[in-house]
């Protein structure tokens, strides 16, 4: 993410930059959320 940040990408997705540390916590609250699943038979 650090690196979109670099290269100019969000304003053209956009999000302001006052969205991105916002943004990238959800997306990190949402792998993380994904990850921590449990599985059937496990």
């Amino acid at each position: 993410m650090e690196r979109h940040r670099r290269h100019g990408h969000f304003p053209r997705w956009g999000v302001e930059e006052g969205e991105v540390d916002r943004m990238a916590e959800g997306v990190i609250d949402l792998f993380i959320a994904g990850i921590a699943k449990p599985t059937r038979g496990t």
